[in-house]
């Protein structure tokens, strides 16, 4: 029978273990580090559950950390005191060093000062270790509350990208003529940045009415600001986060850099447990084309197998299952170790990446094959897929249905596991991985820039394509599933821009070619926009024709105008089956309505061109299929 001891409430007890001294070579984990949430590819686990798989259950305060070598890998101690005084030593997969370090996504890395409730077990060698990877520590830090004024700040848009120098405009009133020691805060994943990091966030803009500040890696949520006054305000539409890019340990807004590691970038190699099972081979093979097809980065798959796993450390990127001797913690669906190095030359420091191995937990049942897998199997080609997102430099991103969401094996659609394709945000970010990679000017220690991988995509990508959307004399809903050349909204209209009178979209941004006036910007895809004509027109778009299946529409709570991507009509009770339970009320152009309490269809099918207003009581993601499919 298995004992588990539990040590909660104060008064603490000691496990019995001796004093440790303070070890010399303590240390800081870079930020990036401690942001557990961007990168632990977990399955939420119950208390319950954390207690059955710990030897023991402590509550504590991380007192130091270090990084040491051990059998030429990187480990890290981590130092906590119970309230009897007593230290108790952990140890951590990777850590870091002035110049290089090694990142394990799936490991608890804490810094001085946190504190709460540890669970732990001892590895095969007697040595503690967190037993469930990140979600081994609960915090116990007190909450800190602001007061809260009212305003009525907002953003100057609703999407960005969080470390790829973007910048977001704050209007309102209240922020203060001067910063002082004032911040803009951003979701972390659990929770928002504290003052100590958001004040080092970089602010090109801030006075009474405006602030600018650049994005930093973020989940989709509310921005907070809170004054040189303490005064906190709300912004009152959310910020959401296309992709996330990694960071460095140089600060917030650094990159480990994707290079020329070997022939223009690098390579990976499968673990023989992959490779000599042809449909497995086959997954990785398809998972990878398909990210190289889609955005030019420059990774290939070895000929030859390999023996070698996650020894990270042996200069050898590898695509493996665990392995017996490094079996993934509990509710770890997948993992990336990273080794990270860094050069100073003339005064620069440059960071890189020089090795990479992706392990995949092989205890779960996978399908290996294309489009929604048999059963209540896991789709191994998506668990791929996000894993190699993290080698590519992607960290996770809240907003349902694109490929970093962080739960990878228990989404909350099934349907999502038909994707067979990387979802457009994380496209957009590795490619953006991809400009930094060949593009820099750093040029010692015998790095070179990646060389883009131009591959024959045909089976990949989208068609080009057109499209013919009627418009009717007064107020239409339109949206299109072409992605056009130019997609300025003044390029989309110009063959008979003398026909309209205003095209707004779901925010109310307006487009008025009479005073040559665009506050829309540029068409997506994803939306559907209201356009009034002085006479029925012919909206002829033509350009890149978006793959529905590929495509998931975001629906945020409340109101939404949303696209329909597919080609022919649909049955729109079917398309919506699988969110149903969160829709309210659909409606379309003319006011026929959808009211699911009700079973009350109005509107019938789904129709190419038209736009749709939906009610949601929460946000979810509609999942259209293919073209080639029937509901």
């Amino acid at each position: 029978m298995k004992f588990i001891y539990v040590i909660l409430l104060l008064p603490i007890f000691g496990f019995g273990q001796n004093k440790i001294e303070v070890p010399e070579n303590s240390h800081s984990f870079p930020s990036y580090y401690t942001l557990s949430n961007f990168y632990a590819d977990e399955i939420t686990l119950s208390d319950e559950l954390l207690i059955e798989y710990s030897e023991i259950v402590i509550e504590g305060l991380v007192i130091e950390t270090s990084s040491f070598y051990e059998n030429e890998h990187i480990f890290s101690k981590m130092i906590i005191k119970d309230s009897l005084g007593v230290s108790h030593s952990i140890k951590l997969s990777g850590g870091n060093f002035e110049n290089h370090g090694s990142f394990n996504s799936g490991e608890l890395y804490l810094n001085k000062g946190e504190y709460g409730i540890f669970y732990l077990k001892k590895n095969t060698t007697g040595e503690w270790i967190p037993s469930c990877g990140t979600q081994s520590f609960k915090s116990l830090k007190p909450l800190i509350f602001y007061k809260c004024i009212n305003s009525s700040a907002s953003l100057s848009s609703p999407w960005a990208n969080g470390n790829a120098d973007e910048y977001i405009t704050i209007t309102g009133d209240g922020f203060g003529q001067d910063q002082g020691s004032g911040y803009v805060s951003f979701d972390n994943g659990s929770g928002y940045y504290d003052s100590n990091i958001a004040q080092t966030f970089d602010y090109s803009v801030w006075n009474e009415n405006e602030i600018s500040v650049k994005v930093p890696q973020a989940f989709s949520n509310r921005v907070k600001i809170i004054t040189n006054s303490g005064n906190v305000i709300e912004t009152t539409d959310s910020l959401h986060i296309g992709y996330n890019l990694e960071a460095d340990a140089s600060g917030v807004y650094g990159h480990n850099h994707l290079h020329n590691q070997v022939d223009g970038g690098h390579k990976f190699y499968l673990n023989t447990s992959l490779f000599s099972i042809l449909e497995r081979k086959e997954a990785v093979e398809r998972t990878l084309d398909d990210f190289v097809c889609k955005t030019g980065i420059n990774i290939t798959l070895s000929e030859e197998e390999t023996n070698l796993g996650d020894n990270l450390g042996d200069g050898i990127n590898t695509i493996s299952f665990q392995s017996e001797d490094n079996i993934l913690s509990l509710g770890t669906v997948g993992i990336c170790y990273s080794n990270w190095a860094s050069c100073i030359y003339a005064g620069e420091t440059f960071y890189y990446v020089n090795e990479m191995d992706v392990v995949i937990n092989s205890n779960i049942d996978y399908d290996f094959g294309t489009g929604n897998p048999s059963g209540s199997l896991a789709k191994f080609s998506y668990v791929l897929m996000h894993e190699l997102g993290h080698a590519f430099r992607l960290g996770h991103v809240n907003e349902l249905g694109e490929s970093m969401y962080p739960s990878v094996t228990n989404m909350p659609s099934n349907s999502w596991y038909e994707r067979d394709t990387i979802s457009h945000f994380d496209r957009l970010g590795v490619i953006h991985a991809l400009n930094k990679a060949s593009s820099f000017s750093f040029s010692a220690c015998g790095l070179s820039n990646m060389v883009p991988l131009i591959q024959d995509c045909e089976n990949n990508v989208s068609l080009q394509g057109n499209q013919t959307i009627d418009l009717n004399l007064g107020w239409n809903i339109f949206s299109t599933f072409i992605i056009p050349q130019d997609p300025d909204l003044e390029a989309v209209f110009s063959s008979i821009i003398e026909n309209i009178i205003i095209v707004k979209d779901n925010l109310g941004n307006a487009y008025i070619p009479s005073f040559n006036f665009n506050g829309v910007g540029e068409i997506n895809y994803q939306y559907g926009y209201d356009v009034k004509t002085s006479i029925s027109s012919e909206l002829i778009l033509e350009g890149q024709i978006v793959e529905p299946e590929n495509s998931p529409i975001i629906i945020s709570q409340g109101w939404n105008t949303i696209s329909y991507l597919r080609n022919l009509d649909a049955d729109l009770v079917l398309v919506f089956q699988d969110i149903i339970e969160d829709i309210i009320i659909i409606k379309d152009n003319m006011g026929a309505a959808y009211i699911p309490m009700f079973d009350y269809n109005g509107i019938g099918d789904m129709t190419p061109g038209k736009g749709y207003n939906v009610k949601s009581s929460n946000q979810v993601a509609l999942q259209y299929i293919s073209n080639d499919s029937s509901y």
